[in-house]
């Protein structure tokens, strides 16, 4: 039989005999601290399938935002045209005018003309107005957007701040543990 009288002649044995070995980490640590590893291995996988999936749903929300920024890009270019159709009205109505000074038998004509042009002119511009809310509303719809984004950034960096800090506190828990087990 192997007497044991200095922590020497513990650890050989037990770095020979790994039966041994093995029975006093179960002694030492417990199962709560045998299962962290293999609970822990579960969470980084969990973790990367989170990662894995929020990274695509950046790529996708990016995509998404690019689209629509290409939509916005849309109708801004719409609204100058319609700018320069109004222009183009606002022009001709005052040419109108020119020529109903001249042609007193189709001034009645030209009045109506007028008065209509001056009506698509007044829903054109309300027409406008609604396009540039909703620009308004989507710049601050894309505001709200990057404020989430970056709430999502600081979250992961207080997750993986958290892993680490979890990291130290099983290494402590483990020093601990061996060292209130082993006799002085």
């Amino acid at each position: 039989m192997t007497t044991i009288n200095t922590i020497e002649d513990l650890h050989k044995i037990l770095t020979e005999n790994a039966h041994w070995r093995e029975a006093i980490r179960a002694a030492l640590l417990g199962d709560d601290l045998l299962q962290l590893p293999a609970k822990f291995d579960r969470f980084a996988e969990q973790q990367q399938a989170f990662n894995t999936r929020f990274e695509a749903f950046i790529q996708n929300q990016e995509a998404a935002n690019a689209r629509f920024e290409a939509f916005i890009a849309r109708v801004e270019a719409f609204i100058a045209e319609q700018r320069a159709i109004n222009a183009r009205f606002e022009a001709f109505i005052e040419n109108q005018e020119a020529f109903n000074a001249e042609q007193r038998e189709f001034n009645a004509e030209m009045r109506a003309f007028k008065a209509e042009q001056l009506a698509f002119n007044a829903e054109q511009r309300a027409t406008n107005a609604r396009f540039e809310a909703f620009i308004e509303r989507q710049e601050a719809f894309n505001a709200n957007q990057l404020a989430f984004n970056e709430k999502i950034d600081a979250r992961t960096t207080e997750m993986q701040a958290d892993i680490k800090r979890l990291d130290v506190g099983i290494g402590e828990l483990k020093g601990k543990n061996v060292h209130d087990k082993l006799p002085l």
